[in-house]
């Protein structure tokens, strides 16, 4: 945007331009004094109307005086006037507020400066810290456009939170679908590309804005894994630190913390992500914050075993086909002579056979998932979903980690011990459903899994009773 003023001039007979603080294509900021207040220094953000093209720029501007004159924080810049200034050709806005005398945080790595993680990490707390009181404001407000540019730094290391013009509260959307977007594409969450934007919307934004920090790259610039950034191998930070930002950068929203004081309270929380394997299982449990992710692999010993049986299940099979043509020959030989002593036997072998078949089938299919098949187990704090995997074919089911009663070893009574018909699995009770799972595991391993999953659930919800829930794991001998 072409420059207005000049140092020295004279702005509503009260504010004297001394320089220009920044410049962009919509607005220019200046540095001016403050003639009425002891020559106190502000900043006047100026947008043209004749260099402006989009009328929503201006709404924009004007919805940006009237929150921040709302608004009341230490490390917001305060509002000091809003006024506008017309002239023959042209009507400037104008809106003055507190000057921070700082850098932002994108001047800042343009300098040269790098930012160690613990310092990475005090900002993203100071950030947190002033859009928990912006979420937690009434009506709530949706900053919609955190980035480098947007968060100055002092030389005392104080944090503000700058130029909310973006802002939405959330009890009126207006910018929608097929409109305007505001923010900036590099630092913008996936939903607010496609027109929505919530709480966690803000927390995306921080985690890219960090991820420059300690990068000096543009998340654009960084490499994709399932349409999530995948900053690992950019980057050499603390497992704890990695994961929270794997959290705060999920692609959906719902998966991120589910607000700025969550976000906060994990941040500084020393947890491992994975929980220390069993010796001899290749079960893998990674634990993050609220989350509790399973990895049951394929019994590894049992795949020769399955191609023993191959050969077993082509004869078994040829011989109940023939059994098949014998007996649908026998029954129409019944049917013809109207021999019904003749039928009714025959139906009855025929009866038997389905069975059998059907029997036969199961248990081959059962060596195969063993030999083939893996589960995923994903608990949350609010839901769960076990996921079975064999060959291509996916089997899923999802509750509420809520709703969950107990994880326990249960077992058969009066059935012969084998992997196709074992005495105890896994059972994880949701109300009145029962999902097992962990079929071929050992003894050790089930006990394992099932105690780490009642520890994780009844760490989120502490009222459930997790000496009884251990008690019902352990009673098995």
């Amino acid at each position: 945007m072409e420059a207005l003023y000049q140092p020295g001039d004279i702005i509503q007979e009260r504010y004297r331009v001394v320089g220009i603080l920044g410049e962009g294509g919509t607005a220019i900021t200046y540095e001016a004094i403050d003639l009425t207040q002891e020559s106190l220094s502000v900043a006047i953000k100026v947008l043209s109307l004749q260099q402006t093209k989009d009328w929503k720029l201006v709404e924009l501007f004007d919805r940006e005086a009237k929150v921040l004159q709302n608004l009341n924080h230490p490390r917001i810049p305060q509002y000091l006037d809003y006024f506008c200034v017309d002239t023959k050709s042209d009507r400037a806005f104008m809106l003055v507020q507190e000057l921070i005398l700082g850098k932002s945080l994108a001047t800042l790595v343009e300098q040269g400066w790098y930012f160690q993680e613990e310092e990475v990490k005090n900002i993203a707390q100071q950030v947190l810290e002033i859009l928990t009181y912006l979420h937690g404001f009434q009506p709530p407000v949706i900053h919609r456009d955190i980035k480098p540019h947007n968060i100055i730094r002092t030389d005392a290391g104080e944090i503000y939170l700058v130029d909310l013009g973006a802002v939405q509260d959330v009890y009126r959307n207006t910018l929608t679908r097929g409109a305007t977007f505001v923010g900036t594409i590099d630092y913008m969450s996936p939903e607010q590309l496609r027109g929505h934007a919530s709480f966690a919307s803000d927390l995306y934004s921080l985690g890219c804005t960090l991820l420059y920090l300690l990068t000096r790259r543009s998340p654009s610039e960084l490499p994709l894994q399932r349409m999530k950034i995948n900053f690992h191998s950019s980057l050499k930070i603390s497992e704890q630190f990695a994961d929270w930002l794997d959290i705060i950068l999920e692609p959906s929203f719902e998966d991120r913390f589910c607000s700025t004081t969550e976000a906060l309270e994990k941040l500084h929380t020393r947890q491992l992500s994975a929980i220390k394997p069993l010796a001899g299982s290749s079960i893998q449990i990674k634990k993050k914050f609220n989350t509790l992710v399973v990895h049951i692999p394929a019994a590894k010993n049992l795949i020769s075993t399955a191609i023993k049986n191959a050969a077993e299940f082509v004869s078994s099979l040829s011989i109940v086909i023939l059994l098949f043509f014998f007996t649908f020959s026998l029954l129409d030989f019944a049917l013809l002579t109207s021999n019904f002593p003749l039928l009714i036997a025959t139906l009855g072998i025929l009866i038997v056979l389905i069975l059998s078949l059907t029997i036969f089938f199961t248990r081959e299919f059962s060596l195969l998932f063993v030999s083939f098949g893996q589960i995923y187990l994903k608990i949350e704090k609010d839901k769960f979903q076990i996921i079975w995997r064999c060959l291509g074919v996916k089997y899923k089911i999802s509750g509420y980690t809520s709703n969950i009663q107990a994880i326990a070893l249960t077992k058969r009574e009066f059935k012969q011990d084998s992997m196709f018909s074992p005495r105890e699995y896994c059972t994880l009770y949701e109300g009145v459903k029962e999902h097992k799972f962990g079929i071929w595991l050992t003894k050790a391993e089930r006990r394992w899994l099932a105690t780490e999953i009642a520890n994780f659930i009844t760490e989120q919800y502490p009222q459930k009773n997790h000496e009884y829930w251990l008690q019902d794991i352990w009673k098995l001998d």
